[in-house]
């Protein structure tokens, strides 16, 4: 929660990251409220969607989707090693004996 010194209206604003890990993916959304309490009461509630700051409304909303799907159209072609993918070790990091000290 934090505090948008520039909105004239709905200042106070939640950032909420939800993640899902079997996707290993998360969503990160941010919501407006007018104070702190109506704030914190959405955050204890949950129970409706997290109100949108006025302007992600109408045409500003479109524009920052197109500007997101753009920036992230070559995410998917970057390959992403996973918990269970198998890796070489380089042949520069292996230990050779040191020929100054034998055991």
């Amino acid at each position: 929660m934090t505090r948008d010194s520039i909105a004239a209206q709905a200042p106070i604003r939640v950032f909420l990251e939800e993640g899902d890990f079997d996707a290993h993916t998360y969503t990160m959304r941010e919501g407006a409220f007018a104070d702190e309490g109506a704030a914190r009461h959405w955050l204890d509630d949950r129970s409706s969607p997290l109100p949108q700051p006025p302007e992600y409304r109408g045409d500003a909303a479109a524009l920052r989707t197109r500007a997101a799907l753009t920036r992230s159209a070559g995410a998917s072609a970057i390959p992403k090693a996973g918990l269970d993918a198998h890796s070489t070790p380089s042949a520069g990091t292996a230990q050779r004996p040191n020929p100054g000290r034998s055991m």
